[in-house]
């Protein structure tokens, strides 16, 4: 490899390297996304207030969590929002943020919508 090739594929190697600790906690994860996803499409058929219920609970549930976790984020890495000098420090906090957000909404929903998706049932 060359030491091109090297510095582009470095990110993805060191991802790899922090996510083999929680690769069991990843594909459990995985599972039940796939589970909440089938179930949510095998009940459908509900009018357009219950329809509407579970994406809005879902998004408030991403919410929350982006506000928790960008203030509670520099508390577990030994740090506080006073330490955060640089663009770099904001950028990875909201960015962190904004992942740990979108991951609960998109985690819930499936779920949200296979138990409130449907009155009927």
């Amino acid at each position: 490899m060359t030491p091109t090739q090297m510095s582009i594929l470095m990110p993805y190697y060191i991802a790899l390297e922090m996510a083999k600790d929680y690769l069991a906690l990843i594909l459990v994860l995985l599972v039940l996304w796939i589970a909440g996803l089938a179930l949510a499409f095998l009940r459908q058929g509900a009018d357009s207030l219950w329809r509407r219920l579970p994406g809005v609970v879902s998004l408030a549930i991403g919410a929350v969590l982006l506000v928790l976790t960008f203030f509670l984020a520099p508390g577990f890495s030994v740090s506080a929002l006073s330490m955060m000098q640089g663009w770099l420090d904001w950028a990875g906090l909201i960015g962190l943020s904004l992942g740990v957000g979108a991951a609960a909404t998109i985690l819930t929903y499936p779920w949200l919508r296979a138990f409130l998706g449907s009155p009927s049932r």
